[in-house]
């Protein structure tokens, strides 16, 4: 199980802002229950990425990709054979926040959950999208959150803790393992109207 000292938030390296734990998984064998949460699709307007953003395409992004950009709180890096690419990266700060932009119609992230995990909130474009409670009894792998239903373009998603807990939780860390960007097919531009002069 989680010890005390990956709740407490560490100090990281002066020269690395996040490093890896190469300990094997601190996760008991996971509940193979993966869940899915979506929620009614909001009215979102499409937003552009600063310019130091890049924009995910379609595939797998794993918690290490550098178009993930971790900018509140401390977030670590943990070995883990249940995680995508055997790692995930969690942050026990209130104040955490991870964001990325992808191009398209339909995202998921995948997180993790655990006996000690809390509740983040999902934006899009800067609109709220879902509250997402991050306690299992159990490590449970593969849970999801289902971004959908979007106009074709580039969006932002922000991942943000809340500090808050499920009162059955023994913390409020939250934990982000990969994030999955379905291809989607750009709408075709409709030809213009001609209009006939009369003779």
């Amino acid at each position: 199980s989680l010890t005390q000292q990956h709740i407490v938030t560490p100090t990281p390296p002066p020269q690395t802002p996040y490093h890896i734990v190469p300990t094997a998984t601190p996760f008991p064998t996971p509940t193979p229950t993966p869940a899915v949460l979506a929620t009614p699709t909001p009215t979102v307007q499409v937003s552009s990425p600063t310019p130091q953003m890049s924009v995910m395409g379609p595939g797998t992004y794993n918690d290490d990709s550098p178009l993930l950009q971790y900018t509140q709180g401390n977030w670590i890096q943990i070995a883990s054979l249940q995680g995508t690419e055997e790692s995930y990266r969690y942050s026990a700060d209130p104040n955490a926040e991870a964001t990325f932009a992808f191009v398209g119609t339909t995202a998921r992230i995948q997180y993790v959950s655990f006996h000690n995990f809390g509740i983040f909130e999902v934006y899009v474009d800067g609109v709220f999208w879902t509250t997402v409670d991050g306690y299992a009894q159990a490590g449970t792998f593969g849970r999801e959150v289902l971004i959908s239903g979007l106009s074709y373009g580039t969006h932002i998603v922000t991942l943000r803790n809340t500090g808050r807990q499920n009162p059955a939780s023994n913390g409020s860390v939250i934990a982000l393992d990969a994030i999955h960007v379905e291809a989607a097919t750009p709408p075709t531009a409709t030809p213009p109207l001609q209009t006939l002069n009369p003779s």
